[in-house]
């Protein structure tokens, strides 16, 4: 089950990413210099939570080991086709620039590095520090291996335990999750333990499923409250910093975007028709290729036309090129979405499950 309007959330937070690691230096301070794009590395944890509904509304019903091993397979096809094509992508690159045109690079990799990243991209482990805490060669990926790992704790659990027993041991492992985060004075967690910060989220999405069962729809006039309550949140995320600000906000965000999912699920005002009309639709559709992608896209096509073309920086050509790179991510993801994602899908279903 797809809800059109979450899935035109998960679109526009996909895009907020990627202006969130725009390169300062390349694009126009006004866009990347504000505390609302400095929190937007946020909405990863958005990620998990709508995951962690997603997974518990298609699939409460895992009794056997057959039907855990056939939710592990369909997830590891949703996931592992774009993921192993986009870090290839990075890996040719890298490569190429690293064995022949050393010079244009910031920081040079060797080669076993360059391969030690790929693997621990590829193989889903760049959420944990089995091989080391690297970012992986494509590093937004280190949320999918944590995706993976979530998936594993949501089967084994819901397979072994009674429905009754499923909300305590959910409970204790969210306890823990937030017991180590806090003894480690850290809850961004991303290349080490990624997967600590998306059980957090992930169990609150769960939550937010069981709770949805047992309220009924809600006023449209509370979507009223959702968007300044997310400016508000992200302005006093900007007050705090360091750890002091990691421990604040180690349950709110979590909490503040459960209950923002739990309120559209509940209404149908304008913002739910926005977010479920045809442009959202699109961005929501392709979000995982915008996600993947978009790490390499925003490198190498403004350093193109600034360093290899020579064109002068200036306010008119950073926003030019700077739409220009998000209109070419589109429409790479786009392709992406339907020839990666949708007919390796395909494919793989077909000969697998």
């Amino acid at each position: 089950m797809r809800i059109q309007k979450l899935d035109g959330l998960r679109g526009v937070f996909s895009l907020m990413i990627v202006i969130f690691h725009f390169d300062e230096s390349l694009t126009i301070k006004a866009l990347t210099s504000n505390f609302f794009v400095d929190g937007s590395f946020l909405f990863v944890d958005f990620f998990f939570v709508l995951s962690g509904f997603v997974i518990s509304t298609n699939y409460n019903g895992i009794g056997s080991g057959k039907q855990f091993s056939l939710f592990l397979k369909k997830r590891i096809i949703r996931l592992f086709p774009l993921l192993l094509f986009s870090t290839t992508v990075v890996l040719v690159l890298e490569l190429i620039f690293n064995l022949f045109w050393i010079d244009l690079l910031v920081s040079p990799k060797s080669i076993s590095s360059i391969f030690h990243e790929y693997f621990d991209s590829i193989l889903f482990l760049n959420s944990t520090t089995l091989l080391g805490a690297t970012p992986g060669l494509n590093s937004p990926s280190w949320s999918i291996s944590a995706e993976l790992i979530l998936y594993l704790t949501f089967g084994f659990v819901t397979l072994y335990m009674s429905k009754r027993n499923r909300i305590f041991a959910f409970l204790l492992i969210l306890m823990l999750s937030i017991g180590f985060c806090i003894y480690k004075g850290e809850f961004w967690f991303m290349h080490d333990f990624g997967y600590i910060r998306g059980l957090i989220s992930f169990i609150t999405g769960h939550f937010v499923y069981v709770l949805s069962g047992k309220i009924r729809n809600l006023p449209a006039i509370g979507e009223i409250v959702l968007i300044p309550s997310l400016i508000i949140l992200f302005y006093l995320f900007s007050s705090y910093s360091g750890q002091t600000q990691q421990m604040l906000f180690l349950g709110f965000v979590p909490l503040f975007f459960g209950l923002s999912t739990l309120l559209l699920l509940k209404t149908d005002g304008p913002l739910s028709h926005m977010l479920a009309s045809s442009p959202f639709r699109f961005l929501g559709n392709i979000s995982y290729s915008v996600y993947l992608n978009h790490g390499i896209v925003i490198v190498i096509i403004p350093r193109f036309f600034y360093q290899y073309l020579g064109i002068e920086k200036n306010q008119l050509t950073l926003v030019l090129i700077t739409l220009l790179t998000l209109g070419i991510l589109l429409l790479y993801s786009y392709m992406t979405y339907m020839f990666i994602e949708t007919r390796s899908s395909l494919f793989l279903k077909k000969n697998i499950l």
